[in-house]
């Protein structure tokens, strides 16, 4: 019994313990790995801290990029066209568009401020006699006294002074995206290889993939919808000089730069065009409303089809809800945003799930 507890003790301490030189022992490597996770998982949910915290900033970025976008896109057809070199073809772009911006706000600045000028001061009568023809439906004029009180309580200053200020964030911001966008588009190649240096190696590959794919969608989409834009501005601009409503020019250039925003922009522009008509008559504002209405007509049925037959076409649903998602989740600058984020979105979880996008996606 002795022999064979002196056989089996030597053999349980051997097994038991730790080889002398074999390295370093299991239990601190699974400590070190332990250590890295959590690290990992702290630096992650940093960053995520730090993306929300500077979230104002990424949408400026990815309006820049949007930017970048166009004028490249621009630059190209012009390369394509003349055979220029694409850095000269890129400042031909970038000083046409300036020249173009100064000439239209030396030839029609002056007027147009004086359009929005002047619906801003007519709106409140325009209000105003909205409401006494729509008395006898149960809508009582004393309803303005209220808002008149309350723009003279200070309630209604403050808020004017929150959205000038507001108004001036959002001007840097557009400065400072279309800087940004000109830059981009000098040197796009420098910033998607930067890009990739921030992805692991063995998804080089395929966020390279999908960072084109989304590229393209999106200068097909801008570009089919800048032309869409140009279409709605003349429309309503043209449609409402001919019916003689106020601010015909001032209406053309909101309803353009509103097309942006698809279902919310057409919605946005009815309201100073109903009013201004309702401050002249009710037949002046129900031709405003059927004004609009037929742009919209043509714009959804005649230049959309043509216009955007080889460009990412959105499931109308999922446009919309975007819209709201976006607008909830970063404001106004989310709903600006919205349809060109849902082409980025929806490329890429097409690509993901192994179906790369067709021209016309329907």
């Amino acid at each position: 019994m002795g022999a064979i507890g002196h056989e089996i003790a030597p053999r349980v301490t051997d097994a038991t313990a730790p080889r002398i030189g074999s390295g370093t022992a299991p239990e601190p490597r699974g400590r070190r790995e332990f250590a890295f996770r959590v690290a990992m998982a702290l630096a992650i949910a940093a960053l995520a801290v730090a993306c929300w915290q500077l979230l104002d900033l990424l949408l400026i970025a990815y309006a820049a990029a949007l930017f970048a976008i166009l004028l490249h896109s621009l630059s190209d057809r012009l390369t394509a066209a003349t055979s220029l070199h694409p850095n000269w073809s890129l400042a031909v772009v970038v000083v046409a568009a300036l020249l173009l911006l100064g000439g239209v706000i030396t030839l029609f600045g002056v007027q147009l401020a004086h359009e929005l000028r002047a619906i801003g001061t007519g709106l409140p009568a325009a209000w105003h006699a909205l409401q006494l023809r729509l008395a006898p439906i149960g809508i009582a004029p004393e309803n303005l006294e209220a808002i008149r009180v309350r723009l003279s309580d200070g309630t209604g200053l403050a808020a004017i002074g929150d959205i000038a200020t507001r108004s001036l964030n959002a001007l840097g911001g557009l400065l400072l995206a279309l800087a940004g966008g000109i830059y981009l588009a000098a040197d796009p190649r420098t910033y998607r290889r930067g890009l990739l240096l921030l992805v692991p190696r063995p998804l080089i590959r395929p966020v390279a993939g999908t960072v084109d794919d989304v590229v393209r969608a999106l200068k097909r989409w801008l570009v089919g919808q800048i032309v869409i834009m140009a279409a709605v501005g003349v429309m309503t601009g043209l449609g409402a000089w001919a019916i003689g409503l106020p601010g015909a020019l001032a209406l053309g250039v909101i309803a353009a730069l509103l097309e942006f925003v698809p279902y919310i922009g057409p919605i946005a522009t009815a309201v100073p065009a109903v009013l201004l008509g309702a401050a002249v008559s009710t037949e002046m504002a129900i031709a405003a409303l059927l004004l609009l209405f037929a742009v919209q007509q043509l714009e959804g049925y005649v230049l959309t089809p043509l216009i955007q037959h080889q460009v990412v076409s959105l499931p109308p649903a999922l446009t919309l809800f975007s819209i709201f998602a976006m607008g909830i989740l970063f404001g106004l600058p989310g709903i600006l945003l919205a349809a060109p984020l849902t082409v980025t979105i929806y490329v890429t979880a097409r690509r993901l799930v192994g179906r790369r996008p067709a021209p016309d996606i329907r």
